[in-house]
């Protein structure tokens, strides 16, 4: 298939998106500013359906740690009931001999700290939570 463009404006800018490939189920490529856009178009009827289908609550991953891969704990830095900052560093593991110094994505309160210095903890595993 040869590729079509589309231009449009908005506010008096024009833009102009690129569609790469397209199949009979409705995904297609798109490229627009140099980067790559997979989507997939539904017909009406199928839209209508994920209308009556109610959406699961995501759970709010904000408040826990998590360990981003299997390491060896080797500083807990932060007791229960400790203020803690964005951005500050809580917990050092140790992976393929690299210490990897995480973070809390939030600001809050230590609500349980779920692992000690010298504990090997497996991926994702909670480590802190946050109140």
């Amino acid at each position: 298939m040869a590729s079509s463009a589309l231009e449009f404006s908005i506010n008096n800018d024009l833009h102009l998106i690129q569609l790469i490939s397209i199949d009979g189920t409705g995904r297609m490529r798109l490229q627009y500013e140099g980067t790559i856009y997979n989507i997939h178009v539904m017909p009406e009827k199928v839209a209508k359906y994920y209308e009556l289908i109610p959406n699961k609550p995501k759970p709010d991953v904000s408040k826990t740690l998590r360990s981003p891969m299997p390491g060896l704990v080797k500083s807990v830095s932060c007791s229960v009931g400790d203020l803690v900052s964005e951005g500050q560093e809580v917990c050092v593991i140790e992976a393929m001999k690299m210490q990897n110094s995480l973070t809390v994505s939030t600001s809050g309160k230590i609500k349980a700290i779920n692992c000690k210095s010298g504990d090997t903890v497996d991926d994702e595993q909670i480590l802190i939570q946050l109140e």
